[in-house]
């Protein structure tokens, strides 16, 4: 379904798969991981090139600016160092006093924060009256908005939405939080400014002692000489974007992470995996075959499909494989679970492929019993295929528990190195539907091959549609697929999401400041980046990776969807580029323009139960939740099968989605 499953995180989970994975040729146990280089050749910056904003190493634990919550502002430049080997000039330096339960030794191998950060402040009983709210994102530009971002390099300001932090049940311990609208260039240098931020009573919420000072070019023995000097080149930008220096409440700057130091580790192991298997794929087994288990399903299979291996095991917990040189290294293969399902069209004529994707924390299997994969398969006549995401299926639940629950969180990095892994198998299992199995007896049908190669996509809802952004910019055999209720940025989807309200409980009994959670947020979204949309929708379009096609999406939404909200969406759709709201539309949407009839290329099609989305961050109300209910209209599957065909469709609904 394309329904989030909600799991007990006390739950003892078997096995993501029916098959336990086997790890052959294993080479000795891999090394604890070092921090590896950022650069090569070709990216390597002369010392020179460094921005002059760059170049403070932070003298104290916290920044002064911000008095009531140490790590605060967020993410900030105060916690970086100059380092000419990276892409940015730049490496992360965390310290122990200003992270919360966070070993530093886990980021020290970024150059920047994250394109999806959640600009964090502080002060004390700001409400969000007068703020640019999520549906008044325009306002965000005009010359009086009370939030700022610059890009450092254009000047340019950057369209976002401001709020405060609801969840936190003290109005004193509440983080101002501004998002960004479409997904940060990486490498890029930015500017944040607050001014004329108001407390309940309505009153401009004064600045903290050691900001008045450097705003003020006063005395204060909280500042020293290199933050001013930071701030001058601060002030000075701020100035010529027309923004006055004497009423800002607080100001600061970030860099945003490099391209490489986000996406290095993923497209080297596929380049190193499908380099290896060739054209034909990894081998397989098939395990076990079901014929006609239901109307409309010829088959199911269920087999195991032996992979590359890049991570320490193949169960969890594990880590990537790294040597001592930090240099990612193979660790044998290993063999995961794989499951199909063939449609009864396609004993009349050869189906495509479709890849499928999981929803949250569950199995490849759902396959079977996901109502839409079966409506889809012989709608489009598509083979679909499938296999656990490792990182985010059943059995990492007390992986994911161990590393919010225990007393580093940085141990997240862990699962997000497993997702690495899924993310191959997921392209391994591809290349062997399009290579090895078509001539498989167990896939012929009167001596014909069931399956048509030259017809492939990729199908996911739910997290699979949100992992879906990751795919669809890595694959080089796929260049079509649906993305089901997707987002990206899950520090934006968290707390509008239900599904996140077990987490966030176990999150709360260990962070007990308010201030504390949504940067525990941010700082695993630095972490998730490397796997997470966040860090490749930009390149699904455009901006390729190396040999890498371009590739268009069809984006379904849910409004009002409880799960995974529509901001995400529509941030998603943003960040990629090139999207176009299919009309007549139940509303527009920022940054992503109405077209009316045919249209060739990306789209999203919202669809309307008649719930609204909040416009705080907590998930919507209301009842039945829309996430999973899209498969209800029709004119979704004749969408789906026209765009899957020709890449190009428009709005089947009689007038705009509304199917409620």
């Amino acid at each position: 379904m394309w329904m989030l499953r909600r799991v007990a995180l006390a739950a003892a989970l078997s096995g993501c798969g029916a098959s336990t994975p086997s790890v052959t040729d294993a080479g000795a146990d891999a090394p604890a991981r070092d921090v590896p280089t950022l650069t090569d050749a070709n990216t390597a910056v002369d010392a020179s090139d460094v921005p002059a904003a760059q170049d403070v190493v932070s003298e104290a634990p916290c920044d002064p600016i911000a008095p009531t919550r140490c790590g605060l502002p967020f993410p900030n430049d105060y916690w970086t160092a100059p380092d000419p080997t990276t892409p940015t000039g730049l490496r992360v330096r965390f310290n122990d006093e200003m992270l919360p339960r966070a070993t530093p030794r886990w980021f020290e191998d970024f150059d920047g924060f994250s394109p999806a950060s959640v600009l964090l402040a502080h002060l004390p009983g700001a409400t969000a009256a007068g703020l640019a709210s999520s549906v008044m994102i325009p306002r965000s530009l005009d010359a009086d908005a009370r939030t700022v971002i610059l890009d450092a390099e254009t000047g340019q300001r950057v369209a976002h939405f401001a709020e405060v932090d609801v969840t936190s049940r003290d109005p004193m311990r509440r983080a101002l939080m501004i998002r960004p609208a479409v997904g940060l260039t990486p490498g890029r240098r930015y500017v944040v400014a607050i001014r004329g931020v108001r407390d309940a009573s309505d009153g401009v919420i004064a600045p903290s002692d050691a900001f008045r000072a450097l705003r003020d070019d006063t005395p204060s023995g909280e500042v020293t000489a290199a933050q001013r000097a930071r701030y001058r080149r601060i002030f000075d930008l701020l100035t010529r974007a027309s923004i006055a220096r004497n009423d800002l409440q607080l100001a600061w700057d970030f860099t945003v992470a490099s391209r490489q130091a986000i996406t290095r580790r993923m497209v080297e192991m596929r380049d190193a995996a499908l380099a290896q298997v060739g054209m034909q794929g990894p081998s397989y087994r098939i395990t076990t075959v079901r014929r006609n288990p239901q109307d409309g399903v010829a088959m199911w299979i269920e087999g195991e499909v032996t992979v590359p291996l890049y991570l320490t095991r193949a169960e969890p917990p594990a880590s990537l494989s790294v040597g001592p040189d930090g240099a990612l290294r193979q660790n044998g293969t290993a063999g995961f679970a794989f499951w199909m399902l063939v449609p009864t069209t396609a004993l009349m004529r050869p189906a495509g492929v479709s890849q499928y994707a999981h929803g949250l924390l569950s199995s490849g299997q759902d396959l079977w019993r996901d109502p839409a994969s079966i409506a889809l398969a012989n709608t489009a006549n598509v083979v679909v295929v499938g296999m656990d995401f490792q990182g985010m299926c059943e059995e990492d639940t007390p992986s994911i528990t161990a590393a919010i629950s225990g007393n580093d969180i940085g141990r997240f990095r862990d699962i997000v190195d497993r997702q690495h892994q899924g993310m191959i198998n997921s392209l391994m299992l591809m290349r062997a539907a399009l290579g090895r199995m078509p001539a498989d007896p167990m896939l012929q049908h009167e001596g014909r091959p069931l399956i048509d190669p030259a017809r492939r996509y990729y199908f996911g809802g739910s997290q699979g549609g949100i992992f879906g952004g990751t795919y669809m910019a890595l694959s080089t055999d796929v260049r079509r697929g649906i993305l089901a209720v997707p987002g990206q940025s899950y520090a934006l989807m968290l707390s509008r999401s239900i599904n996140f309200a077990s987490f966030e409980a176990v999150l709360r009994a260990r962070f007990p400041d308010p201030l504390d959670i949504p940067r525990v947020v941010d700082l695993v979204q630095m972490l998730w980046d490397r796997t997470e949309p966040s860090g490749y929708t930009p390149y699904v379009r455009e901006n390729l990776f190396p040999n890498t096609p371009a590739h268009e999406a069809l984006l379904l939404v849910s409004i009002g969807d409880r799960q995974v909200p529509p901001l995400s969406a529509h941030l998603m759709a943003r960040t990629m580029g090139g999207v176009v709201n299919l009309a007549p539309v139940n509303r527009e949407v920022y940054g992503i323009p109405s077209r009316t009839g045919m249209h060739a290329g990306s789209a999203m099609v919202e669809f309307s139960f008649g719930l609204a989305d909040p416009v705080e961050n907590i998930p919507a109300a209301g009842t039945p939740d829309p996430h999973s209910r899209i498969g209800e209209s029709p004119a979704a599957f004749v969408m789906a099968r026209e765009w899957l065909e020709t890449g190009a469709t428009q709005n089947r609904c009689e007038g705009p989605c509304d199917p409620g």
